[in-house]
């Protein structure tokens, strides 16, 4: 009766811990959501520490029914891969993933759904009970994006904030790089970890990843095989959200050169032609906001005009970097992490910056605006910025925190960026910006 109870009510307390154990070993975690190429369909993924049978299944259904009544289910199969550790590749050990595809989903509708893994042929451990919404189909939709980079599992000042923002008014998450701190750290069990913290809100907001420099171990095996987009193993891709036009660029590609060069061709090759067709689609998708990891305009110690960030904007030998091509396409706003703070930019393009009077308003504007937003806690401390304060820089702000992007309307941007007290611990608004075409 008991394991009778436990496959047919999702949270059936179990009678001893032995019972529990061997329950659990097939048990869903890491739960997360992402978006697809269509409205109409979302992607969920979850993972185990054990193979099991071998095979998943999700169970979805509009809210305001029961799933005996009108649910859809996919059963998938499980991909298995190989954990490595960071610091000695002799250790390993199997990591299982189970991805698919929630579709036919009607707009502006709340689903509930579970996700499940067949322990034997018949008997499946189910997840608890999930939710989401879908996006509306109105064209005077504006969602809202929070936006946050280098965040690990110790130190992750700016999640408990982030929890609570995204569950009352975000539409997508954008994790613009550096995860855990890291995914691959004490064989993968590091990376479990942070996909079980993001889980709560992961498995109910699409969270977007973006690769950073410590995804990069094993040619960023781990990301890859956490993460699905409708991107080669996620390292690169677009998605729309209403009027958005959302590109994800692995800025890695031009430092972990010892996976070859061809990577960094291939991506700006598929971007030239990404941004010349979104070009083509800016009555449906007004703004086109690019997000990669390492900045090419930063004022952090040591680094202006340096050669790293130079190597992400102006290319190195015979690859190019990715300034004249954004510039050349209209790109609206370049989003960007690595550096452990916030900073924002005057409209500027090779240098050539445009001061506006209220630096609060970018208004009738040459060049695009930039941001970083690598604050929101990661393993190293905050980084200092340099003590020359360029003019380009309109705000430097050291402190833990994360941004959130809104379209007010057709024609503006509305950025804020929150900021965490040390002494209170309480959130604060550190910035804001309205950007108007």
């Amino acid at each position: 009766m008991i394991f009778k109870c436990a496959y047919l009510i999702l949270g059936c307390a179990l009678s001893s811990l032995k019972e529990y154990e061997a329950f659990s070993h097939c048990a869903p975690q890491q739960v997360h959501l992402s978006l697809t190429d269509n409205v109409d369909s979302m992607y969920v993924t979850w993972a185990s520490n054990y193979r099991c049978e071998g095979k998943g299944i999700v169970k979805y259904w509009e809210s305001d029914n029961s799933p005996a009544t009108n649910a859809s289910q996919n059963v998938v199969k499980v991909d298995q891969y190989l954990h490595v550790d960071e610091g000695n590749t002799t250790r390993t050990r199997m990591g299982y993933t189970f991805r698919t595809k929630m579709t036919y989903l009607k707009p502006n509708m709340t689903y509930n759904y579970v996700v499940g893994i067949f322990k034997k042929p018949q008997k499946v451990v189910w997840s608890k009970k999930f939710k989401f919404k879908t996006f509306p189909t109105d064209v005077n939709w504006t969602p809202t994006i929070l936006l946050l980079a280098d965040m690990g599992t110790d130190n992750a000042q700016a999640w408990p904030f982030i929890v609570e923002d995204a569950l009352k008014s975000v539409d997508v998450i954008i994790h613009i790089g550096d995860f855990a701190y890291d995914l691959d750290r004490y064989i993968g069990h590091n990376g479990d970890r942070f996909m079980n913290m993001i889980e709560p809100v992961a498995s109910q907001i699409p969270y977007m990843p973006v690769p950073g420099n410590h995804e990069g171990h094993v040619n960023f095996s781990e990301y890859f095989n956490r993460f699905t987009t409708s991107g080669p193993r996620s390292l690169f891709y677009s998605i729309d959200v209403g009027p958005f036009h959302l590109v994800m660029l692995n800025s890695a590609f031009y430092f972990k050169v010892k996976y070859g060069f061809d990577q960094i061709l291939t991506q700006y090759n598929w971007l030239r032609k990404d941004l010349e067709k979104a070009n083509k689609s800016r009555k449906q998708q007004k703004w086109v906001i690019t997000f990669a990891h390492r900045a090419m305009y930063t004022t952090s110690k040591d680094k202006i005009k340096g050669p790293q960030p130079e190597r992400i904007r102006v290319g190195f030998d015979h690859f190019p970097g990715f300034e004249k091509l954004f510039y050349e396409n209209n790109v609206d706003a370049c989003f960007w992490g690595h550096e452990h703070n916030y900073e924002r930019f005057y409209p500027i393009y090779n240098y050539i910056y445009n001061i506006s009077e209220n630096k609060n308003v970018y208004e009738n504007f040459e060049g695009i605006p930039h941001f970083i937003v690598g604050n929101a806690g990661a393993r190293e401390p905050l980084t200092p910025f340099d003590k020359i304060h360029p003019p380009w820089s309109a705000v430097r702000k050291s402190s833990y925190g994360y941004a959130k992007l809104t379209n007010l309307n057709s024609t503006t941007l509305y950025l804020r960026a929150y900021g965490i007290h040390k002494l209170n611990y309480t959130r604060f608004l550190m910035d804001h910006v309205t950007i108007k075409y």
